[in-house]
């Protein structure tokens, strides 16, 4: 989150994308909520893109 913070939304999807990865490997109870943030970094990067 400190990507997102520092407004770098590529990095911070990327490394968000790999710990989606890593939960659904073990299982993870924090999945779902990971997953429902990684979507919400994704949509603000399209309405960002389509701003500019």
């Amino acid at each position: 989150m400190v990507h997102r913070a520092g407004g770098d939304l590529d990095q911070a999807i990327q490394e968000l994308e790999h710990v989606v990865d890593l939960d659904r490997q073990v299982d993870h109870p924090g999945l779902d909520a990971d997953t429902a943030v990684l979507e919400q970094l994704r949509r603000q990067r399209a309405e960002d893109q389509e701003s500019t």
